[in-house]
């Protein structure tokens, strides 16, 4: 890391310590909040992204079986959220290949990471309807999300007891993008932050909320499993602080799909203490998002309602309606799945799968197996949908 890169003190400040006799240059980020200046851009962006956040928790609040409904989210955010960190698992995989066991191959340490994600956001989501968000929890949520995967060797729970660099593979310190603070200062600066987080501050939570995860980045408290650990956090704090009711939002789509911007605004704010700029690109993520999660959201409500539609006119029984709507989890079922979930015969639950086919509801997978297994295959396309790259608007 080059000092002369770090032009500014608004952000943090250049902090040399020594290691086993070796100088090391590292930087100490400023505590928050800063003094923020709201250009007309930015109030604009702040309006926008509050406003569609604010539809997004309208279309949590209204939803009639939320723990169905928000699986798919959740898988969605883990996906990409994994990705970013270099996993090659898509969503559809990961949907495909849930309930399927994990062995030793590149592709299924990446399924793993993206089931560990979507556990650690259950965890940390039940854990804070208990208790509030402490660096404790936070130690632990961390240790659901690295176990058994890589990284797992690096102290899952636990913040780094050495020196790291930010980089690519193999690239000294010298030579890295970031060397974050030492270790022995990071505990001091986790509860810093949460006193932040906790507290109620002069300025628009958006605001707020960008300058947290940059801060969780910039401190870089575990070895492994920052990145995901801090996307992880914006949804548990937007869901403790009642700007959403259902974990609906998958930001991390925006972030991967301006990933070297993504980067660069964060580090921008320590180079340059640009902190307008970063906040509001991460207005933008949420604005975009937020309209996405929520027309996703509504043409998914749309298509359920169509589908309940054709049932009544087929006169299906009741149980069979009921299939088709735990079927919106987007988990794959055989018939001996169904026939167990629904109590009901193996030739009833082959009937129901009949009934949903032949209205073009549910499709047959291909995968490996005796059993053949069945989901919902226009609810999986419609979650599935990328979206372009989007900077500006």
């Amino acid at each position: 890391m080059n000092p002369k890169e770090f032009n500014t003190t608004r952000a943090g400040e250049i902090f040399e310590h020594q290691d086993q006799g070796e100088t090391i240059v590292t930087f100490l980020p400023s505590p928050l909040p800063p003094e923020i200046r709201y250009e007309e851009e930015m109030v604009r962006l702040v309006e926008e992204a509050a406003s569609n956040l604010n539809d997004l928790k309208g279309t949590g609040r209204n939803l009639s079986n939320p723990n169905i409904f928000i699986q798919p989210y959740i898988l969605k955010e883990a996906v990409i959220s994994s990705q970013i960190e270099g996993t090659r698992t898509s969503f559809e995989e990961a949907v495909i290949q849930a309930d399927e066991e994990v062995k030793d191959t590149r592709e299924t340490r990446d399924l793993q990471e993206v089931r560990n994600y979507a556990e650690a956001l259950e965890y940390g989501m039940d854990r804070l309807e208990k208790e509030p968000l402490t660096v404790d929890l936070i130690k632990r949520i961390h240790e659901k999300l690295m176990s058994g995967v890589r990284g797992e060797q690096r102290s899952p729970g636990e913040f780094r007891e050495k020196q790291v660099h930010i980089g690519e593979i193999g690239v000294s310190r010298e030579d890295a993008d970031f060397v974050p603070m030492p270790p022995e200062k990071i505990e001091e600066a986790m509860e810093e932050l949460i006193k932040f987080i906790q507290e109620d501050h002069s300025m628009p939570y958006l605001v707020k909320s960008a300058l947290i995860h940059y801060q969780f980045e910039t401190i870089h408290p575990f070895e492994d499993g920052n990145g995901r650990m801090g996307r992880l956090l914006i949804i548990l704090d937007m869901l403790n602080k009642d700007k959403l009711t259902q974990p609906l939002l998958y930001l991390s789509e925006y972030f991967n799909n301006n990933k070297i911007r993504y980067y660069d605004k964060l580090q921008n704010v320590r180079e340059k203490g640009d902190y307008e700029e970063w906040i509001k690109f991460y207005l933008r993520a949420v604005k975009n998002q937020s309209r996405k999660s929520t027309e996703t959201a509504v043409k998914i409500l749309e298509k359920k309602e169509d589908y309940r539609n054709k049932l009544r006119e087929r006169g299906v029984p009741e149980n069979c309606m009921n299939l088709m709507e735990e079927m919106f989890d987007l988990r794959s079922r055989t018939i001996s799945d169904i026939s167990e979930e629904l109590d009901v015969s193996y030739h009833t639950a082959r009937s129901y799968i009949r009934e949903l086919k032949e209205e073009g509801i549910a499709e047959q997978l291909e995968r490996e197996g005796r059993e053949q297994h069945y989901i919902l295959g226009e609810i999986l396309d419609m979650m599935d949908e990328q979206s372009p790259e989007i900077i500006q608007n």
